[in-house]
């Protein structure tokens, strides 16, 4: 009987499937990895967002007047005063899950504006609550996702006088 050097067909299946079965898990794996961190990114890409978003708003506020007689609206969802600066109005408000920023020209008697630039600063915001006190703005901003960021942002600080 002659011996032939070699592998079987029945050794190189067999192979061939724990290669397969490796490669598989190996793909589910990676798939799996991939996911994670593309959520990751996106979830540290919207607080990013917001603290920029906040960092507008501290910088707005900075120098809004402290006399109530200059803000027009003050609820807990938009807040519009007059901004001496631009000699116009200034708003922030939430309008379809996104913190807007409004700059222009604002009639008290009708509550509307005349004329307005708007920029979307944060998207994915639940809610936001604005409260004024005396010399201070505090701010919560509450995420789709339940994320909460505050800031309590001190007004007038840099107003000319």
């Amino acid at each position: 009987m002659k011996k032939y050097a070699g592998f079987t067909l029945i050794e190189v299946m067999i192979a061939l499937a724990c290669t397969v079965g490796a490669l598989s898990v190996i793909t589910r794996f990676s798939m799996t990895l991939y996911a994670t961190w593309k959520e990751t990114a996106q979830r540290v890409q919207e607080r990013m967002s917001l603290h920029a978003a906040l960092d507008t708003m501290r910088r707005d506020l900075e120098r809004a007047p402290k006399e109530v007689t200059q803000w027009y609206v003050t609820n807990p969802h938009e807040i519009v005063w007059h901004d001496t600066l631009s000699s116009g109005e200034v708003c922030f408000c939430l309008t379809k899950e996104c913190l807007e920023r409004r700059e222009g020209f604002y009639n008290q008697r009708t509550h509307q504006w005349h004329t307005k630039a708007t920029s979307v600063l944060a998207q994915g915001i639940k809610e936001i609550r604005m409260v004024k006190h005396s010399n201070a703005v505090e701010v919560t901003l509450l995420t789709l996702d339940g994320y909460t960021e505050y800031a309590l942002i001190a007004l007038g600080v840099g107003a000319l006088s």
